[in-house]
């Protein structure tokens, strides 16, 4: 297919283009993924509270933190497989309203055994959100584009820890034994609520892909599904057991592995830190809000400009920076 004439010379259109379909689909995904996240992690704002009504202990509630993850383990690849039959939009419509009331049932809890079940369904219910998104990207954003879209995508983690504190305080302190609910129970229940409101969103606000955006002249479409075919043409397919072969993908599960543990045991645990007096005072008060501004808005940066055996090294040295905060 012959390069539109509008863009047929400077980089500059092309970048104003991309920008467009950036400030369309970035400011939806990342909203949503404030919702995900906060949703995935308030069981950490609720802990305190929840194991002391319920009478759970720590490996109770650990337990039923980390199950969520076997969940979300087991039913990422079939729910991609289903967006690309179903369509970006219903799709991730009908995930961000499954998550939002599964998390509100946990009002419910009375027990470890539904405390599990309820996390594990939540896991099950969020597993094609994240890859869902990573894969929707790939319809918009080459390769060379895409590293700096995700990047912005993923600084909903740091806007979360930023707004999710605070929002989660106010509803522990404001709604004490409000309507017959504990505190806990109220932030479950309020917190779901934006999740199942975007859904509503969703569908009128992320077309498809390129072709069903009505925001696009059918110029801009054409030049960017060229782009798109331009790259996929010089792709290699891999079969299954090509693909774990590949000795690059057990460095960079690792290098997740050690991210995500980090991240989540903060995430989970942190509650049960700041109430520990022997921790120190600088640790305490500053250590999160680093952690989470720092590296997103590092990645976002050097995405565009580092080479990749460079932009292995971030990644590993995040890695490894989120395990020693633990320590």
């Amino acid at each position: 297919m012959a390069r539109p004439d509008f863009l047929d010379s400077t980089l500059s259109a092309e970048n104003k283009l991309y920008n467009k379909a950036a400030w369309r689909l970035i400011p939806v995904l990342f909203i949503c993924y404030v919702a995900a996240y906060l949703d995935r992690v308030n069981v950490g704002f609720a802990e305190l509270q929840m194991k002391t009504d319920l009478k759970f202990s720590d490996t109770v509630y650990g337990l039923g933190a980390g199950i969520f993850f076997i969940g979300y383990f087991f039913f990422e690849v079939p729910s991609n497989i289903l967006l690309e039959k179903v369509g970006t939009r219903v799709w991730i419509a009908r995930i961000m309203v499954s998550w939002g009331i599964v998390s509100g049932l946990m009002i419910f809890v009375r027990s470890a055994e539904i405390f599990y079940l309820l996390r594990f369904i939540l896991g099950m219910a969020e597993a094609g959100f994240f890859p869902g998104i990573i894969l929707y990207l790939t319809y918009w954003f080459p390769s060379r584009r895409r590293g700096q879209m995700i990047a912005l995508f993923m600084l909903a983690i740091a806007f979360t820890g930023v707004i999710g504190g605070p929002i989660s305080g106010l509803i522990m302190g404001a709604f004490r034994d409000s309507q017959g609910l504990k505190a806990w129970q109220m932030l479950f229940l309020l917190e779901a609520i934006p999740s199942i409101t975007i859904e509503f969103l969703v569908p009128l606000l992320l077309p498809n892909g390129v072709q069903s955006a009505r925001w696009l002249s059918e110029r801009e479409k054409a030049f960017l599904d060229q782009n798109i075919r331009t790259e996929n043409r010089s792709k290699h397919h891999l079969t299954l057991r090509q693909v774990f072969a590949e000795p690059r993908i057990p460095l960079f599960c690792i290098v997740y592995f050690c991210s995500s543990a980090g991240l989540y045991g903060v995430a989970f645990w942190y509650r049960k830190l700041l109430a520990t007096p022997e921790l120190p005072i600088r640790w305490r008060s500053d250590c999160f809000r680093r952690y989470l501004t720092v590296w997103p808005a590092l990645a976002w940066w050097h995405s565009g400009k580092a080479p990749i055996d460079e932009w292995n090294a971030v990644g590993i040295s995040r890695s490894q920076l989120s395990s020693a905060q633990l320590a």
